[in-house]
């Protein structure tokens, strides 16, 4: 707060992820908005993050208008959803088994990128990242890989790892 120069008197509101995501990160949250709009006497927003995710291109994009396809990836989830209002989605496909984090973190491991100094203090999805930028146009590998997909629109990570 003191970095943005803002009081809690400037706050409407407390917003905290419920869904989804690790557990334990989503109570520890949880707990600590309800104590903050309980204290401060502010409305509670419960937020879904991968939704939050759709509805983050109206940040960057005036030209973004309702409806739109969205294919939201994070680490432990890539959901594919037509967006048709700012609570109005629908589900066309979704990670059945494995994730784009898994996939990552997998990477990492095979390559000991936690070995490589300036590599080890970080996540492993942002390691294989920043390898991967290093590379230049004609450095890279080519490697076939069976996609993801599964039947219909639904995605299956375990297969790539």
């Amino acid at each position: 707060m003191a970095e943005a120069r803002m009081s809690i008197s400037d706050v409407d509101a407390v917003a905290v992820t419920s869904r989804p995501g690790l557990v334990i990160a989503l109570k520890e949250g949880l707990r600590l908005g309800l104590t903050l709009s309980r204290q401060y006497k502010k409305d509670f927003i419960s937020i879904h993050h991968m939704r939050a995710h759709a509805l983050s291109g109206f940040l960057v994009s005036e030209c973004l208008k309702f409806p739109f396809l969205s294919m939201l990836i994070s680490g432990g989830h890539a959901l594919i959803v037509l967006t048709r209002s700012a609570d109005d989605f629908v589900l066309y496909g979704q990670s059945t088994s494995g994730s784009p984090g898994e996939c990552l973190d997998k990477i990492a491991r095979e390559l000991e990128l936690h070995e490589i100094e300036g590599f080890r203090e970080i996540h492993p999805g942002a390691a294989v990242e920043q390898l991967a930028s290093r590379c230049s146009e004609n450095g890279h590998l080519r490697y076939g890989v069976f996609g993801p997909c599964t039947s219909g629109a639904d995605m299956n990570f375990s297969r790539l790892k």
